[in-house]
């Protein structure tokens, strides 16, 4: 491990429907990194609860100097909003968080460690999907770890776990950073990176407790989820990135997923496409 580690910053967004117990235990997971960040950039995406914002203001009020709140008049969606906060950042390195995870305790020392020493662009990890407590796991969700493996896996499927990664915010910015394409901006991201031949790499390790469970598969049903599903299947393709055997493989496959009762496609997730 490194002696000395680089300034870095935390990329968040919360919005008025997260459970304010939620956004409490990921923060505490973020302020008691053995390796702490030198701002968290929090995006507040439209007006909250008063109870999302006693929790703001709590953790803002306990670290006066680590909390850099962007308050948004409205909401903008993931996207517009992550991009506000990023441009925000005042670091290069730039670590992302969700609102409900909870990131393991050497988190960050693991990927600055990694990401100074292979001057990598985008460096994720594995997580695991819990329900209600963490100690109520799921299962995890493996991703490919050198560079060619994680291309070839996005072929077919999101080759990083968002809430896992870190990455260099000059290369996310020359991309042109998140894109509008609700449900996917961070795939659409990461293809992006992979046609314009960025530094890839994922940890081996378990970085991130993950909520998940039957909320996270409801909404990956239905025929708006299935028109998201085609219109991003699509986007890749336009990009260059599938061929037409990826763009009817994906589609066929997520279509059906969709399709399926939701219990049975629960048990596609977990069984199939979780280990």
């Amino acid at each position: 491990m490194m002696t000395e580690y680089p300034k870095f910053s935390v990329l968040m967004s919360v919005y008025i429907k997260e459970r304010p117990e939620y956004l409490q235990a990921s923060l505490n997971s973020l302020v008691k990194q053995t390796v702490l960040p030198s701002e968290i950039v929090l995006v507040e995406d439209g007006p909250l609860s008063d109870e999302l914002n006693q929790v703001v203001e709590k953790f803002d009020e306990a670290y006066p100097k680590l909390f850099r709140i962007k308050k948004l008049s409205k909401n903008k969606g993931l996207g517009k909003a992550l991009n506000i906060g990023l441009l925000a950042c005042e670091n290069e390195l730039v670590a992302r968080m969700d609102s409900d995870d909870i990131a393991v305790e050497n988190r960050f020392a693991i990927q600055l460690t990694t990401m100074i020493r292979e001057d990598l662009d985008i460096y994720g990890g594995q997580i695991i999907e819990f329900t209600n407590d963490i100690k109520n796991t799921l299962a995890k969700r493996i991703v490919p770890l050198q560079n060619n493996k994680i291309i070839k896996f996005a072929h077919k499927r999101n080759p990083f776990n968002h809430m896992t990664v870190m990455f260099k915010k000059s290369k996310i910015q020359m991309l042109g950073s998140y894109r509008t394409k609700p449900g996917y901006e961070d795939y659409d991201l990461w293809v992006r990176a992979i046609i314009a031949g960025l530094k890839l790499k994922n940890d081996p390790g378990i970085l991130v407790y993950v909520r998940a469970g039957e909320d996270m598969v409801n909404r990956r049903g239905g025929i708006d989820y299935i028109k998201s599903i085609i219109g991003m299947r699509m986007n890749f393709f336009k990009l260059g990135f599938y061929t037409k055997y990826d763009l009817f493989v994906t589609i066929s496959t997520s279509t059906l997923s969709a399709i399926l009762p939701t219990k049975i496609r629960y048990l596609f997730y977990y069984k199939v496409l979780r280990k």
